[in-house]
Order: C-alpha cells, then sequence, then structure tokens
C-alpha cells in the first residue's frame, strides 16, 4: 500500500529515475588564484570606499579618510579566496534595481597582479532559498551567500586594530 501512495505522489512508474540533475556552476568572470589578488576595494556610501592591499606578504587597509592599518592577514586570505571562488547558481533577466543593484548596492572591486579587475555588486538577498543577487558586466546572476557574507562584511574588521 505505502509503495502505491509513494508511486502516486512521485508520479514514477517505478523504473529508476536515474541520478538527480546537478547544477552547473556558472563563471562570473574568468577565474582567478586567490594569490593574484593585489588589492580589493569595498565602495558603499563613500565614493573612495575601503581598500585592502598587498604588498608583498602584507596586508593594509586604507579606510575613505586615507587612515592606513595594517591587516589580520588570515582575515584578509580569508576573503580573497571567497571572492576567488565565487560562482553562479543561476542567470537571472531582468532590470537589476529589482534585485537591490541599483546606485547604492555594494561595490567589490578587485585588482590582479596582471593589472585586470573584476567586479560586482552586491544585492538583496533571496526570498527563498540561498543567495544573493549579484551584478557583473551587467548581468544579474545569483551566488551562494557564504562568500558573500565574508565580501559584505564591514571591511574595518580586517584592521589588526579596530578603530
Amino acid at each position: 500500500m505505502l509503495a502505491l501512495l509513494l508511486l502516486a505522489l512521485w508520479g514514477g512508474d517505478g523504473g529508476d529515475a536515474g541520478p538527480a540533475p546537478v547544477r552547473d556552476e556558472l563563471s562570473l568572470w574568468t577565474a582567478f588564484e586567490p594569490d593574484e589578488v593585489t588589492q580589493v576595494r569595498f565602495i558603499d556610501k563613500e565614493p573612495e570606499g575601503v581598500r585592502l592591499a598587498r604588498e608583498g606578504g602584507e596586508w593594509t587597509v586604507t579606510q575613505a579618510d586615507g587612515t592606513t592599518g595594517s591587516a589580520r592577514i588570515e582575515r584578509a586570505r580569508g576573503l580573497v579566496a571567497a571572492l576567488a571562488s565565487l560562482h553562479s547558481t543561476r542567470v537571472i533577466g531582468g532590470d537589476p534595481i529589482d534585485y537591490g543593484l541599483g546606485s547604492s548596492a555594494l561595490q567589490v572591486q578587485a585588482t590582479l597582479v596582471d593589472g585586470s579587475t573584476r567586479a560586482l555588486h552586491i544585492g538583496d538577498p533571496l526570498t527563498v532559498g540561498d543567495g544573493h543577487y549579484v551584478l557583473v558586466d551587467n548581468t544579474v546572476h545569483v551566488a551562494p551567500s557564504l562568500p558573500l557574507a565574508l565580501l559584505s562584511g564591514d571591511p574595518l574588521d580586517l584592521l589588526e586594530e579596530a578603530p
């Protein structure tokens, strides 16, 4: 009886349905390694933003007012690793403003050793499921929340000594 009920609920014919579909990760941009990142800018309310920069093995944080301090190396490494691992779970059509990706959205801009850049805007969280809307190259994507949590946190928390 239970088998018939399950068959009716799942609409199957009792045969093997095969493996569950696998979601392919979509690229947001050309891939890069965390060690290739020389600078990350976080632009929120201040046009200058907060800058995390690496020279040699040292990371520094420069605030919008020009104040500079040493960054916690492990936190800086974790942040650039999150940025390098970021991917899209799906592409969304429509107006970016509808997804919290207007002019007030947080911008994250990374500069790599070859001078190329990667940039994204972080928008609203999904109302159902895990992820946030992000804008990369004028295309709205959904990206996983975990790496975005590191990128959208207060960049001043990277400082060895909080201001």
